[in-house]
């Protein structure tokens, strides 16, 4: 899948990063665990 994103260089942050690390983590679940990938979780911002 490629999706052009005009406002990303060469990683995705900001409004982006979110859906790219559940789209990442959700691969892996789908294809290595063979389990159906969720979205409805949050992403813990530490600081």
């Amino acid at each position: 899948m490629l999706m052009a994103l005009p406002s990303q260089l060469q990683g995705y942050t900001g409004q982006f990063a979110d859906y790219f690390t559940k789209k990442r983590w959700n691969y892996f679940v789908e294809h290595l665990l063979g389990k159906k990938p969720i979205w409805e979780f949050s992403l813990e911002k530490k600081h």
